[in-house]
């Protein structure tokens, strides 16, 4: 019996921890694609103040 109820609680924590994780996911994808705009955007700035050399 003691080990059903911690494969129970195991399981419970499993659950949480998997919300927890997919949050924590969703979190570091909306951070990494807004640091990657920025990143864009500044060394597009950059290329637009700097002189010309793509043609």
């Amino acid at each position: 019996m003691v080990n059903s109820r911690k494969q129970s609680i195991v399981e419970a924590a499993e659950a949480h921890f998997d919300k927890n994780t997919l949050i924590l996911i969703v979190n570091v994808v909306i951070l990494t694609v807004l640091i990657s705009l920025l990143y864009m955007v500044a060394t597009s700035a950059m290329a637009a103040s700097g002189p010309h050399n793509e043609n």
